[in-house]
């Protein structure tokens, strides 16, 4: 449980900095932002779907709006990873900032789920 909170704390220092630059391009009011960064998108505009591709793409996790497997490996470690992969493979949008947008929501709730299931797992 230690190992996937540091994997994701480094992961989420490399998201805010290309969240940082990456919001020069898109000029997000300061809203949208906290939404963002509070994962409290139910109806994203297509600049914040850009953004978050934008974030991606500066994280290495996303190319052209393909995953970069062997990027999701080394940044969250293979066991991580396969999880993520195994959920978040066949996620497709309409656009390049759809589907990394649908990316980051299953990273997110995948994430969560192993946390959850970390948990759930040391009171047995």
């Amino acid at each position: 449980m230690k190992f996937l909170i540091i994997v994701v704390v480094i992961f989420l220092v490399d998201i805010i900095s290309a969240l940082e630059d990456c919001n020069i391009k898109f000029n997000l009011t300061d809203e949208e932002i906290t939404k963002l960064k509070r994962a409290q998108l139910t109806d994203p505009s297509e600049d914040i779907k850009c953004l978050i591709e934008c974030e991606m793409e500066e994280a290495g996790l996303i190319k052209n709006g393909e995953l970069q497997e062997d990027v999701v490996i080394e940044k969250f470690g293979k066991e991580n990873a396969n999880k993520i992969l195994e959920s978040c493979r066949g996620e497709k949008g309409s656009t390049n900032c759809d589907t990394a947008f649908r990316l980051h929501n299953c990273f997110t709730r995948t994430r969560r789920r192993a946390a959850l299931l970390e948990v759930l797992s040391r009171k047995v």
